[in-house]
């Protein structure tokens, strides 16, 4: 058995693949079939994900927009206020606080 320091530290130790997965999870919210954007300043999901799409471009280029990772993720941003006009804000917490502990590695 091969032990790798993700095994011991009990995560990924890349914080970039760490945030793509990250932004991949929040892409998945975003595409849930029937989500409500009036609330989200989103106009529909295909601005959603043009957004979420860019910034996990520029994280696999090797570039950390922390400035709007952090905006993404914020309390009352659109990626909350969607995560609460749909019914899915405890998912959103959790991926919010996985976001924070990945961007202050980063930082």
């Amino acid at each position: 058995m091969s032990v790798s320091w993700a095994n011991l530290f009990g995560g990924n130790c890349d914080p970039r693949t760490e945030l793509i997965e990250v932004i991949h999870q929040a892409r998945t919210l975003v595409c849930r079939e029937g989500n409500d954007f009036v609330w989200s300043g989103w106009a529909d999901r295909e601005e959603a994900l043009r957004e979420v799409d860019g910034l996990m471009h520029r994280v696999s280029s090797g570039v950390f927009p922390i400035h709007e990772i952090t905006v993404l993720f914020a309390p009352t941003g659109a990626l909350q206020e969607l995560s609460l006009s749909n019914g899915w804000s405890d998912a959103f917490i959790a991926l919010s606080s996985k976001a924070d502990r990945v961007l202050e590695r980063i930082k």
